[in-house]
This record gives C-alpha cells, sequence and structure tokens, in this order.
C-alpha cells in the first residue's frame, strides 16, 4: 500500500510518524516520493506503522531496483570467498598447524608440482620394475600403463 494511504490509516501526523520511525520529518516526505534508499530507513518507517517494508508500495520499488543492480559474484569467487571464512574460522579455533599441514599435503597431491612428483616416482617405480624383470627373467618388460586423474 501507498505510504501516504498507511500513515492516514494509522492517524499519525508527519511529525508523529517521523518521530516514532525515528528519522527527520524531511526523511519522511522523501520516502513517501520514493526518493529514501537505505534499507535501515525503509525498516524504521515500516516498523512505525506497523508493516512490512515489503508492503510499503515506494520502498518495493526502490527494493526492486537495487535487486536490478545487484553484484553476483562467480562461483569462483564465492567459493574462495567461503574458503576464506572456514579458514579464519579454524584460524580461532587454534588449527593454523593443522592447516598448514593439510594445505601442504593437497598441493602436493594435487597441484602442478606434486603431479610431476608422482610422475617421477611412476617412472622410478617402473624403472626399478624393469630391472628386476630383467635380473630374473633375462630381459622381459613391463609397459607402464598411463592413469588419468
Amino acid at each position: 500500500m501507498d505510504l501516504t494511504g498507511l500513515q492516514v490509516q494509522s492517524g499519525l501526523t508527519d511529525r508523529e510518524l517521523a518521530r516514532a520511525a525515528d528519522v527527520s520529518t524531511g526523511t519522511l516526505y522523501r520516502a513517501k516520493q520514493g526518493e529514501v534508499k537505505r534499507r535501515t530507513t525503509m525498516e524504521k518507517i515500516a516498523r512505525a506503522l506497523g508493516v512490512a517494508v515489503e508492503d510499503v508500495t515506494q520502498f518495493r520499488e526502490t527494493l526492486r531496483e537495487e535487486v536490478l543492480f545487484t553484484y553476483v559474484p562467480s562461483p569462483e569467487l564465492q567459493t574462495f570467498r567461503a574458503w576464506e571464512l572456514l579458514t579464519v574460522a579454524l584460524i580461532r579455533q587454534g588449527r593454523a598447524p593443522y592447516l598448514r599441514e593439510r594445505f601442504e599435503k593437497v598441493e602436493a597431491d594435487y597441484g602442478e608440482e606434486g603431479r610431476q612428483l608422482r610422475e617421477r616416482i611412476e617412472a622410478e617405480q617402473w624403472q626399478e620394475g624393469n630391472e628386476r624383470l630383467d635380473q630374473e627373467s633375462g630381459g622381459g618388460r613391463c609397459r607402464p600403463q598411463r592413469y588419468t586423474e
């Protein structure tokens, strides 16, 4: 419903409504014109009238405009932010050493250096296996099989 209509229903004058909402009469005037952009101000006025912010026509229009320009971060950025929040929580719980240890393990397992290290170890193991077979069977060879992650 329109802000002026809600005010008439409540029986409050501009000054009384402004005082009840803890805003100036100028702010109340701007709210009636749909020029108030701060959600906290909208909430104060709506609360003084006993309605939800979304029930006031002028506020609903402003909120709709606000939604049109809301920035939605990329999934990657959301993931980084979630990781950061979780990391901060764990550090505050005194788990920084555990985090460092886990991070190093994950980096070794999944990072570029970890991949290269695994390939080198795998190649050395195949080489050792081939050498053992050469000694045991007089020249038999193992063929390495590649597994993709």
